[in-house]
């Protein structure tokens, strides 16, 4: 039997959820929390976003909600990268 092939939509969402877990493992400091929140709650608006798209049949890798979407997550996980960076630092 082989291999289902994940789609795009599939494919950032997979992404996202490991965004998750990397954001999920880091301790903020206080001075860090609101940017931690604020973080947290974008990225639960954009998994919901990713996972209304996965259900649009004929998405990939160059529409523009996708790539509007894969934007948001890079600028996301910047800024997790960015807060953990802080978080060592304290």
């Amino acid at each position: 039997m082989g291999r289902r092939r994940t789609s795009v939509a599939g494919q950032l969402l997979e992404e996202a959820r490991s965004i998750e877990v990397l954001l999920d493992e880091l301790s903020p400091s206080t001075q860090v929390m609101e940017e931690y929140w604020k973080v947290s709650l974008e990225l639960i608006d954009l998994v919901a976003r990713i996972e209304e798209l996965s259900k649009t049949p004929g998405i990939d890798g160059s529409s523009e909600s996708y790539l509007s979407l894969r934007g948001r997550l890079s600028s996301i996980e910047s800024r997790i990268l960015s807060l953990e960076r802080d978080v060592g630092e304290a």
